[in-house]
């Protein structure tokens, strides 16, 4: 029995083993007890969308909210494309797709919060100001319960709709740094295209994650080795630009090539070390991660 974490606000006692064991996907121990801290709830939070005609202007918006000090809760890329496609399944695509005659080419969806009208009201007034500066197509306000929720519902069919509608798909969770986004965003498009695949993506911006489906109208057995060459180009440029191959899927079986490309051979057969420490009858997880 291992007793990791506690009440106290630092602790610099040896190794981070907290961090390592909830990282390890079940690799290197059971987690038999957990004691977790409640955070209260925001009291006020607003949501805004802002389309874009491109996806330059648009990620260009983003990294300037960032510089700017809101601290936005949310801040996420959405491209067109992934609207129109889950709008055809859904009948309401809510994010816009054009805005008064303009192609809409991406949406930054963004979220404040805040704890008193007043620190809210700040914030709004400054991305209200910012916004005329930026470059976007108009702001909408979501704001009422209604409109949450059905932002909300619209945003969450995005990986429904892929998986229901395409005759064959796949999703590939990789992150870069936020800077260099535009540059990945364009060169999975470009890949996927290229060899005959719809390419459907939306990113949360603060941290750089990127979520991005690949569809196609073949059958599976014709998809699939299409797909390997896809991901292998795509975990070699995140590399490239000095992202991670998961943000928020983790390894499993799928990625351990991909992260042991990634890691290198030091780095991998370190972790090789540390999972036979843990486990050394090879029990926990096995086959996964390393």
């Amino acid at each position: 029995m291992l007793n990791i974490g506690g009440e106290t606000g630092k602790n610099n006692s040896g190794y981070n083993l907290l961090q390592l064991i909830v990282g390890s996907e079940g690799t290197l121990a059971v987690i038999t007890e957990v004691t977790l801290k409640l955070i209260p709830k925001v009291r006020f939070d607003t949501s805004f969308i802002m389309p874009f005609t491109d996806t330059e202007s648009c990620m260009k918006a983003a990294m300037r909210i960032r510089k700017e000090h809101m601290e936005p809760a949310v801040l996420e890329y959405i491209d067109t494309d992934i609207v129109e496609y889950a709008g055809k399944v859904t009948g309401n695509p809510y994010f816009p797709v054009d805005v008064d005659g303009d192609r809409v080419g991406a949406s930054l969806l963004i979220t404040l919060e805040g704890n008193s009208e007043e620190n809210m009201d700040s914030k709004m007034e400054a991305l209200a100001e910012l916004s005329e500066e930026l470059e976007c197509l108009d702001v909408l306000v979501v704001d009422s319960p209604t409109l949450k929720r059905d932002m909300w519902a619209a945003h969450d069919a995005f990986h429904i709709s892929v998986e229901a509608a395409a005759k064959s798909s796949d999703e590939l969770n990789m992150t870069v740094p936020a800077k260099a986004l535009p540059e990945f965003v364009g060169f999975l498009k470009g890949t996927g295209i290229s060899k005959g695949l719809g390419v459907y993506i939306y990113a949360h911006v603060g941290d750089g994650g990127l979520h991005a489906y690949f569809v196609s109208d073949e059958a599976r057995d014709i998809f699939a080795p299409l797909m390997v060459g896809v991901a292998q180009a795509a975990y070699a440029k995140c590399a490239e630009l000095g992202g991670n191959v998961s943000s928020e899927h983790g390894i499993g079986y799928a990625k351990r090539e991909y992260l042991k490309a990634s890691l290198g051979e030091t780095g991998y057969a370190l972790m090789g070390r540390i999972k036979a420490a843990f486990d050394p009858n090879g029990i926990l997880n096995p086959g996964k991660v390393v």
